[in-house]
């Protein structure tokens, strides 16, 4: 998963972006997997979606925000918090999709995701 390795904000992305962020955060791979997972089996309302390994970041992210008291604090999240997340990659490597899920993006979209291939 060398697509998350990120050392730097991108300077040309940082110009635009600075303004109206107050915070950002690094997280380890497995919550990015484990984002991966969760979005094959949809829920709340959320149909299955295929994403990619770095358009998950920003769930995984949430996710880990949300799981976290004192990151939630300190962001504002709470129960009238709305959230929109924009997942930018579908499975742009469908072996790698493969491997790091345990299904295929066809079988999410065709909604058999339960049935690793």
């Amino acid at each position: 998963m060398d697509g998350l390795v990120v050392e730097s904000a991108s300077p040309q992305a940082w110009d635009i972006l600075k303004a109206g962020a107050f915070a950002f955060l690094t997280i380890p791979d497995e919550a990015a997997v484990d984002a991966m997972r969760q979005a094959v089996t949809g829920g709340g309302g959320d149909p299955p979606m295929v994403i990619g390994e770095t358009g998950i970041a920003a769930w995984a992210g949430f996710l880990a925000t949300t799981r976290d008291k004192d990151l939630r604090q300190q962001f504002g999240l709470d129960c009238n918090s709305r959230i929109v997340i924009i997942a930018t990659e579908g499975a742009t490597d469908p072996e790698v999709y493969r491997n790091l899920v345990g299904t295929t993006p066809e079988a999410v979209l065709a909604g058999t995701e339960s049935q690793s291939e």
